[in-house]
């Protein structure tokens, strides 16, 4: 269950993450260049949801994309709440 939470959570972050760079009409190539030297095939894996951006990239990524952390990496409301413990 946890597992493909956070499958959905990186999805989810992967594609405000795409959205974003081509409303500021970036490549791939561009947005890790702005983050510092990130490589484009690191840039993909983040927008297809494959790879979960460590804090540090997280923090250039909002940078480059020119957005508040807590607005790019919000957590989706895909996530369903706990059971209740009985």
């Amino acid at each position: 269950m946890f597992l493909c939470v956070m499958e959905s959570v990186a999805a989810s972050w992967g594609k405000r993450i795409a959205k974003r760079r081509a409303e500021l009409q970036y490549s791939q190539r561009r947005l890790g260049e702005l983050c510092g030297g990130v490589a484009q095939p690191t840039i993909s894996k983040i927008e297809r949801g494959d790879l979960v951006p460590g804090d540090e990239l997280k923090w250039k990524l909002a940078g480059a994309l020119q957005l508040p952390l807590d607005e790019l990496f919000a957590y989706p409301a895909i996530i369903p709440p706990f059971p209740a413990v009985a």
